[in-house]
């Protein structure tokens, strides 16, 4: 998958609707994918490294970038049990705000895809693919 489409399955499996502007959008996908992060904790790993929203946008294009990369397949497509550890762990190794904060959003984001993926088949029970 191409990154534009990654970005399009992050803000559909994290629940922003395709209808809000790209800018806006990008907003509400790091809103929601720092959400699970304590607030004293992401204060304490970001003072010394910038806003946390610089870093939550720089969370979802690392994980849009280790998609379309093709980092992510096995994830994708379930082919094998997803440890989210160590995918989170890939991700935010390349990135410029990694820590443990953007490790866990990571986390929840990749838990959220798998959860979304889960529900939206790519191929019919038959195992071909839907039109």
């Amino acid at each position: 998958m191409e990154k534009d489409d990654w970005i399009k399955l992050i803000r559909r499996s994290l629940g922003v609707p395709d209808l809000i502007p790209d800018p806006l959008a990008l907003e509400f996908m790091g809103d929601s994918a720092m959400a699970t992060i304590a607030p004293e904790m992401a204060q304490a790993d970001f003072s010394t490294q910038g806003r946390t929203s610089d870093a939550s946008h720089a969370l979802i294009d690392d994980i849009a970038t280790a998609g379309s990369e093709g980092k992510l397949d096995e994830f994708l497509l379930g082919l094998s049990r997803v440890d989210f550890d160590s995918v989170a762990a890939e991700v935010i190794a390349k990135s410029k705000y990694g820590s443990p904060t953007t490790g866990e959003a990571t986390k929840h984001v990749l838990e959220r895809i798998d959860h979304f993926v889960s529900g939206h088949k790519f191929q019919a029970e038959c195992g071909c693919y839907f039109n």
